[in-house]
Formats: structure tokens, C-alpha cells, sequence
């Protein structure tokens, strides 16, 4: 089967991290897999290109045809991306179209959400929601199946756009399961936070959490983002010395594991790959009750969940675990049992690749 993988997202992330496991998972089983990216997304060109991996522009992919055009968007309303899902859906070449929505839920698509400070705020225009929803709705017409990387965001997506639940399934992101699990840090709990910096991931929350605390824990958050500058300042005011923002971290994955704990406080999220790292290496942790995070911590399970933007909930339940480190280690335990059940990498693409079999079965009906 030829497939395409188109994407978007010029930015090194959780999209990239997705569609570079999917591509090796695709290709481990047979699959003769291309890449279509934006000139844009260097770094990704150049690294795919290193592992002699096929890397074509998004028009190259249409003219050369493929079994399965799957789009991966970073943000619900994407232009160039709902191009390419158009023309690939009306050309002979290629037949069948799947999308996977990344984050659907967002200030775009919710309004309900609360605003993100950082950003300056447009005047609401009239019949826009209406018009984006027919945008959305007319975009799905030209797919033969959604994917969702949790059910929390398919609920949300069929709701807010109006899809039939049967154009749309859920599939959580997954990672390898490494072999051993390190051992815990001596002394004090110690908190771990890996992430963008922005409003959306919530760091401001736990610094203000921190300095909350009545037991001793301490955190280190392994990112960089546009709030860098407010958050160093901001744990330099309040967290009692407690937060350490320690830069961009050359190996994410790893790094839950020189903590007790991961904390992701987020405001909004689908599957997020940082919590699943963090429970492969035995961590418990310790988010918000917001979208996809409930179906991979079970509250009390695997870590504890917060209501999100609450931070004196959040420094009680970090205050929990720094009196109680047999709970720590009990529920990281559960947590490792838990991703290799439920959230490896084989699983994900398995369940893609079941997808893909279904709308080309589908689509050979039709014609």
C-alpha cells in the first residue's frame, strides 16, 4: 500500500513526533511510505531525507498518486491542508483520503474556552462560527474517515461540527516501551514538567502551585515557548524558589525520568505525548481533568487529575504525593502496566492501519 502522510506543521512537536512513528510503523509492515511537506518544515525534510526516507512536496504527492492520502493537521482550520484533502479526494490517483485531527479543540473551535492572554483579541465577527462549521462540514465530504487521537476530542469534534459518529474514530497516540525503568531520585518529591512554553500547557499554574506548597517538592520544566520570559519571572516572584525552567531538553522523552512525578497542567489537550512517556518509565502523574487526559490517567490509578487552572488543587495534590511515596511508586507502577496495555507505538499504527484497509474497501465498493 502507498501512503502519503501530509503535514503541515512546520514546527518540531507532537505532530511530528506522531507522523515520524507512524511512518516507521507503516513502513516495518510493507508499506511503501512518502512524506508530503511544506518547504517550511526543514528540520523534518532533512531528517527524513538522512534516513533515505521518500520526501516530496505536497503537489509532488498528488501527481505521483497514492492508495491513501492521510492529512495530519495541527489546527482545525488549515487552508493548505484542506487544499491538498480536496484535490486529493477528486484525484484519480489516489483512493482514499483520511485526516487525523490533532487538537480540535481549541479558542477557534471552542468558545468556551477562556482566553489566552498572550494573544491579541480579534472582534467577533458575525456568523463566523457558522461559517467555520460548514468549512469543517465540507472538509469532512471530502474524507473518508476522521481520526481523533482521543475519545474526549471525537466527542467534541462530531459535536461541534455536526459529523456522524461512523466518519470518525478515536486512536491515542502511543510510544515504545522501553526495557528498564530508572530508578527514583533520592530525597525531596521531585516534579518534573516537559512542554511547550505556552498558555495552553499551563506552567503558570504550577509555578503559582509551588508557591502554594506546604510540603517540600520542588520542579524542573524541560521547554521553551513565547512564555519563557513571563514564566522564569513569574517563578522568580512566587514559587519560593521552588521551579527551575531548564531550557529546551534534547530528549524529552527521557526526561520524566529523573523526577518522581510528571506534571502537565494543561488547558486544553488530545493525547499528549509527554504523559505517555512519563507512565513507560514508571511515573505517575499528576494533570487537569481536560479532554484526552482522563482515558490515560485514571484519577487515583495512575497519578492524580486537577480541575485545570486551579492552583491551589494543584499544590494539594503535589502536597499528597510528597507525604506519601509509597503511593508515588505504587502508582507509577500502574501507570507503566497501564501504557504497555493500552498506548504503545505498535498499537497506534496497527489501528491506522486498520483505518486505511477500511476506506480502501470502501472506496473499491464505490467505484
Amino acid at each position: 500500500m502507498r501512503v502519503v502522510l501530509a503535514v503541515t506543521a512546520t514546527e518540531n512537536g507532537g505532530v511530528w513526533r506522531h507522523v515520524k512513528d507512524l511512518h516507521a510503523g507503516l513502513a516495518a509492515r510493507g508499506h511503501d511510505v512518502v512524506y508530503a511537506l511544506p518547504s517550511a518544515a526543514r528540520e523534518l525534510w532533512d531528517e527524513a531525507s538522512s534516513r533515505g526516507e521518500e520526501v516530496l512536496t505536497q503537489d509532488e504527492a498528488l501527481s505521483r498518486g497514492a492508495d491513501v492520502w492521510h492529512a495530519h493537521l495541527h489546527r482545525s482550520f488549515d487552508t493548505n491542508a484542506l487544499w491538498g484533502m480536496v484535490r486529493g479526494h477528486r484525484a484519480g490517483g489516489v483512493g482514499a483520503v483520511v485526516s487525523t485531527e490533532h487538537l480540535p479543540r481549541n479558542r477557534t473551535t471552542d468558545r468556551a474556552m477562556s482566553v489566552d492572554p498572550s494573544l491579541p483579541q480579534g472582534v467577533r465577527k458575525p456568523g463566523a462560527r457558522w461559517v467555520k462549521t460548514l468549512m469543517k462540514r465540507w472538509e469532512v465530504s471530502h474524507v473518508e474517515r476522521v481520526i481523533c487521537v482521543s475519545e474526549a476530542s471525537r466527542q467534541f469534534f462530531c459535536r461541534r461540527f455536526g459529523v456522524p459518529p461512523t466518519r470518525v474514530v478515536a486512536i491515542p497516540n502511543g510510544v515504545p516501551t522501553p526495557r528498564a525503568i530508572p530508578e527514583f531520585p533520592s530525597g525531596d518529591l521531585h516534579v518534573v514538567g516537559v512542554g511547550s512554553l505556552c498558555w495552553r500547557k499551563g506552567f503558570d499554574v504550577l509555578v503559582e502551585a509551588a508557591g502554594m506548597a506546604r510540603e517540600n517538592w520542588s520542579v524542573t520544566v524541560h521547554g521553551g515557548g513565547p512564555w519563557e520570559g513571563h514564566l522564569r519571572a513569574l517563578a522568580e516572584l512566587g514559587s519560593a524558589g521552588r521551579v527551575v525552567f531548564a531550557g529546551h531538553c534534547a530528549d524529552g522523552a527521557a526526561a520524566p525520568g529523573r523526577g518522581h512525578v510528571l506534571c502537565l497542567p494543561s488547558r486544553a489537550e488530545s493525547s499528549p505525548y509527554s504523559v505517555i512517556e512519563a507512565m513507560a518509565l514508571g511515573r505517575a502523574v499528576v494533570g487537569t481533568r481536560v479532554d484526552g487526559i482522563p482515558e490515560l490517567v485514571p484519577h487515583g490509578e495512575c497519578g492524580l487529575l486537577v480541575a485545570p487552572g486551579s492552583p491551589g488543587e494543584l499544590a494539594a495534590a503535589l502536597d499528597t504525593l510528597a507525604r506519601d511515596r509509597n503511593l508515588v511508586e505504587e502508582m507509577g507502577a500502574a501507570a507503566r502496566r497501564r501504557q504497555e496495555s493500552m498506548f504503545t507505538v505498535d498499537r497506534m499504527v496497527d489501528a491506522t492501519a486498520a483505518v486505511y484497509a477500511t476506506v480502501r474497501e470502501g472506496a473499491r465498493v464505490c467505484s
